[in-house]
């Protein structure tokens, strides 16, 4: 228009559906929906356009999809020093400070030897589970992968393994599926399950928590917290099993005595 430039980018593709376009430029806002990223970019894009005077926005198409833009004064006054008092740039600048990954005590840490077990990984995302296997096959005995949850309910029910860590959106068997069908199987049952997923939403988090999973790590995760929730559901099955290994000692000792007791009698 003489004054401003303006750059849209549209697609057909879903559109701004269950996203709150109030928080859309917000660091680390993904919606309701299954999307893949790291909530990082178009608050960052966000920063970049108003460091240049200008704004940014998004909208749904009449027909389908959606389309970004961006606008931007065609005579630029940019400085070469960054406002001290941009908010989404202080709020990005301190994104790594306020993330906090809590991690096992040293105690747990050596109590388990990630070496001694087997783990499987289920997702739909070939890119993330060979991310993953290949990140985590130097730590694990053995490193299974499956790419649907009907896929993954097979192999556990063939291999044991004593980990499972599944994607919650994907075809044939879904996460929750998957879980479901894994806890009411006497089998395999007590294996740990962790459910990953893109869902911040506390409805999906108590329905993964009813279909029995273990844990919940949304997307996306430092690969340290994953390892994190592993340690700590692998540390809490050796306790579980101490536990019972000890109360069936001090059963039979129980036991043991009372015969001698008849037998003296």
């Amino acid at each position: 228009d003489g004054k401003n430039i303006r750059i849209s980018v549209s697609d057909q593709g879903i559109g701004l559906k269950n996203v709150d376009t109030e928080k859309l430029f917000v660091r680390f806002y993904q919606g309701d929906a299954e999307h893949e990223g790291t909530g990082i970019g178009l608050s960052y894009s966000k920063i970049l356009v108003e460091l240049h005077k200008g704004k940014i926005g998004a909208y749904n198409n009449p027909d389908k999809g959606a389309t970004f833009y961006f606008e931007l004064p065609t005579v630029q006054t940019i400085s070469g020093e960054i406002p001290q008092n941009n908010n989404y740039l202080n709020e990005l600048l301190s994104s790594q400070s306020s993330i906090e990954i809590a991690m096992p005590d040293k105690d747990k840490i050596n109590s388990v030897n990630l070496k001694d077990y087997v783990i499987l990984i289920v997702d739909d995302n070939s890119t993330l589970v060979d991310y993953l296997a290949e990140d985590l096959k130097e730590q694990f005995k053995r490193v299974l992968v499956a790419y649907d949850g009907e896929q993954a309910y097979k192999i556990a029910c063939k291999e044991f393994p004593d980990i499972i860590v599944s994607d919650v959106m994907m075809p044939v068997m879904n996460g929750y599926e998957l879980c479901k069908a894994v806890k009411e199987n006497i089998s395999v049952s007590h294996i740990p399950f962790i459910l990953l997923t893109a869902r911040n939403d506390d409805d999906s988090r108590q329905y993964g928590y009813m279909m029995g999973a273990d844990s919940y790590l949304e997307k996306p995760f430092e690969m340290e917290e994953l390892l994190a929730k592993i340690v700590n559901k692998l540390y809490n099955r050796i306790q579980t099993k101490l536990h019972y290994q000890q109360i069936g000692n001090n059963l039979s000792v129980t036991v043991d005595s009372d015969l001698t007791r008849k037998d003296t009698l």
